[in-house]
């Protein structure tokens, strides 16, 4: 899955870039703000990823990229913009300050003094979310993060048991081991 129909497998971040001993011979020009700074600095695997990909023996591709601002028909929304300036491969004009419409929902950012908390307001918002929209399914939401072995036994607690049972929303943890998906696993390795 690549986030941009441009090949971005150059683009390193700033702190690459300082890294750098001799700048010049890999092709960095300081001046130049031309890369994505989200990407560059969020998408080192996948970049790494895609040179390594690059490296093989061509296979057949299909592309079929859509450009963000042909699948949204709505307004403008921050979340938009990015999606369409990591598209583009370009980064937002540094001086220039976007407008938000106040009722723009589209990126929302939490800060949380644990990770029960960030999974308690999670489902606050699911909620909020569901009740707003009634052709919204909890099987139409996936929520990423980047270890689900932290968080599983706290989503157990925060989504399998509600304070209200009317506020149980369904839901399945994917990408576990068996043996910490399972106590009776785990339980039967302990044993000795």
């Amino acid at each position: 899955m690549e986030p941009t129909p441009l090949w971005w497998g150059d683009i390193r971040s700033k702190r690459e870039k300082a890294r750098a001993k001799q700048p010049e011979l890999f092709g960095f020009d300081e001046e130049d703000p031309g890369d994505n700074e989200l990407l560059s600095a969020n998408g080192k695997v996948g970049r790494d990823f895609l040179n390594l990909m690059a490296e093989l023996t061509p296979v057949a591709e299909d592309e079929d990229f859509v450009s963000p601002a042909e699948k949204e028909s709505g307004a403008a929304t921050l979340l938009l913009e990015i999606q369409r300036d990591i598209f583009e491969l370009k980064s937002g004009p540094a001086k220039v300050k976007r407008s938000i419409a106040p009722t723009d929902r589209s990126l929302q950012i939490h800060s949380c003094h644990s990770v029960v908390r960030e999974l308690e307001v999670l489902h606050d918002y699911l909620l909020d979310l569901l009740q707003r929209d009634p052709a919204l399914k909890p099987k139409d939401i996936i929520v990423m993060m980047p270890d689900v072995s932290i968080y599983a036994p706290f989503i157990d607690a925060v989504f399998g048991v509600p304070e209200n049972p009317k506020h149980k929303i369904p839901y399945s943890i994917a990408d576990r081991e068996p043996r910490a998906s399972s106590g009776i696993i785990d339980t039967y390795f302990r044993s000795p």
